[in-house]
């Protein structure tokens, strides 16, 4: 029996990451597309404005 146990262990983390991913998909989705695919433009613009107030 532990192994079924374990089964259902690993089955509802496997259920609640699943969930999580599904729920947060576009915000991960936004990070990992700003984090490895292209640069983030919000630091891009960021820049000018900081050397304009100094």
């Amino acid at each position: 029996m532990p192994s079924l146990r374990l089964f259902l262990i690993v089955l509802s983390i496997a259920l609640w990451c699943g969930l999580l991913t599904f729920h947060w998909r576009k915000a991960l989705w936004e990070w990992f597309d700003n984090r490895f695919i292209r640069e983030d433009p919000v630091r891009e613009k960021a820049r000018p404005t900081s050397r304009d107030q100094a």
